[in-house]
């Protein structure tokens, strides 16, 4: 491919930067006020994330430190944490000017710049930017923060379609808050009379980009993207039409109170529909899904609501398996613990209503004894359990 691969840093080498990174937030405070509190735990957890600040500056630790405290400044005051489609110009993503569509060789997410549906100055400059990071703040959440390939389509741009500060304010913000982003730089079918505008261009990368930067036709392509993933316009067999697709992300489906004091256990045939064995001896057929909600911040009324809704509370997912491969047919031993269940949901309720009044709410660990049993036991059995108690 031509592309010198880079060496990754050390587990030594990032617990490093991460130790000069907490030592300089322990006597200085950063300019936003407060750094994200994702990106703090990004910085305490993903030895990944942190090793690109380090590739990025040919491991020149001051360098790395300050790039890292620099980009948190920076997603804190932009809001790169919070980028969704609230935030950005619905009808600058419509025009299909920028998105993110099918790998490369490399199986790197493509960010299509499609220059052809951008007219230079006919946009808001710093609208465009927030779709750029929306974009890349996406692609990196699905994709675990790998690198992404970025990908000029000249194909049909003329002078009109070439937007010098566009393009350099893109390198920019992958140059100063993403590093180590890129795959590739792909120019794509670019016309002859755009050759000194993006010597230009050139000139604003650093060394390792230039290393990366690919000028590609219809008949070199398949050196980056193969024919499956090419558009049928690149002479590839992906007939696709933009269409934008709103992203899913889970933490928006969750109530801001959501943490931990309530549970709610899905039903098997929730669980049996992503039944699998890993391998290792433990069946998952019986695994039940345990979510947590705080309600350490909510009103006593708004608790009680919830506690007579029925609804289940969303947010982080925790597996239980039921262990052992022994079948075990309905007993009066089981029949024991679901009267015990049972009664000590009647006492907690009776808890609820003489302690209203009192603010604490403690979380309850209740041990649930999952039998294996026949279908239709399970079946009946199968029922979302929401378990509370109070002092």
């Amino acid at each position: 491919m031509g592309k010198s691969e880079s060496v990754k840093p050390t587990a030594e080498q990032i617990g490093q930067l991460r130790e000069m990174f907490m030592t300089k937030l322990q006597s200085e405070k950063p300019s936003c006020g407060e750094f994200h509190p994702k990106d703090l735990e990004r910085v305490k957890t993903n030895d990944m994330w942190l090793g690109k600040f380090l590739d990025q500056v040919d491991f020149n630790f001051t360098e790395a430190s300050n790039m890292l405290w620099n980009t948190l400044n920076w997603r804190k005051n932009y809001g790169a944490n919070e980028m969704d489609e609230s935030k950005i110009r619905m009808d600058y993503i419509e025009t299909g000017a920028l998105f993110a569509h099918n790998k490369d060789v490399d199986g790197k997410t493509l960010l299509l710049v499609r220059s052809k549906n951008h007219v230079k100055g006919s946009k808001d400059m710093n609208e465009l930017i927030k779709i750029l990071v929306y974009w890349i703040e996406r692609i990196q959440r699905e994709t675990n923060y790998d690198k992404l390939t970025l990908f000029f389509d000249m194909q049909g741009a003329g002078l009109a379609n070439m937007d010098l500060e566009f393009v350099k304010k893109i390198i920019e913000t992958f140059k100063l808050y993403y590093p180590s982003a890129i795959n590739y730089i792909v120019i794509f079918e670019m016309a002859w009379v755009l050759n000194a505008a993006f010597k230009i261009i050139k000139g604003l990368l650093p060394p390792k980009a230039v290393e990366i930067m690919k000028f590609l036709n219809t008949k070199t392509i398949k050196e980056c993207v193969d024919a499956d993933n090419s558009l049928k316009a690149w002479g590839g067999n992906d007939d696709y039409t933009f269409k934008f697709v709103p992203e899913k992300r889970m933490e928006n489906n969750n109530s801001s109170n959501v943490n931990n004091n309530y549970v709610n256990i899905q039903t098997n045939s929730q669980s049996q529909s992503n039944a699998t064995n890993n391998g290792d001896g433990f069946n998952t057929s019986h695994v039940k899904k345990v979510t947590f909600a705080d309600t350490t911040k909510m009103k006593t009324e708004e608790v009680e609501d919830l506690y007579h809704s029925g609804q289940p509370q969303l947010l982080h997912h925790h597996e239980i398996g039921s262990g052992g491969d022994a079948e075990s047919k309905f007993s009066p031993l089981l029949l024991l613990l679901l009267l015990s269940v049972t009664s000590s949901l009647l006492v907690e309720h009776l808890l609820f209503r003489l302690n209203k009044q009192k603010k604490t709410l403690i979380s309850v660990l209740i041990n649930f004894f999952l039998f294996r049993s026949d279908d239709e036991f399970l079946e009946r059995m199968n029922e979302t359990v929401i378990v509370r108690a109070f002092p």
